[in-house]
């Protein structure tokens, strides 16, 4: 074999090996968190939802999609919606909705912002259930 065609040849796998490495880092970049977050959910529960204190794990927001999946929050009134979720605490945040609960941080490779269920009540019952971020 001649030399050029082996530094060639070695050349195309240098390149190769960097485009895999370049695209596998993109990947995990892009498909890591919510891979995690999905590995990271939990079945929704009651007491524990209503129970959790923010300075704890962020439990909610693993349960966030369980609850969204089991419980059509949209229609029920806001008595119904306390006894599932309990009431929220006050905050600056999404002042258009009228209960807005601290899920945790985005699942995103560089979690910067918050995520929040937001619900929005019309004459008592709600009309739209969101996941916002701050």
């Amino acid at each position: 074999m001649n030399i050029g065609k082996l530094i060639l040849k070695i050349s195309l796998w240098i390149v190769g090996i960097g485009i895999l490495g370049y695209v596998l880092l993109i990947s995990f970049l892009l498909f890591g968190p919510k891979l995690n977050s999905y590995a990271d959910r939990v079945s929704f529960e009651s007491s524990q939802w209503k129970t959790h204190l923010e300075d704890q794990d962020p439990i909610k927001i693993k349960m966030v999609n369980d609850l969204l999946s089991k419980h059509n929050l949209v229609g029920l009134n806001v008595k119904e919606v306390e006894g599932l979720l309990g009431k929220p605490p006050k905050t600056e945040y999404f002042k258009n909705y009228d209960y807005v609960y601290w899920l945790g941080s985005e699942h995103s490779a560089f979690s910067v912002d918050s995520e929040w269920l937001g619900i929005k009540f019309q004459n008592g019952v709600v009309v739209k259930v969101e996941i916002l971020r701050d």
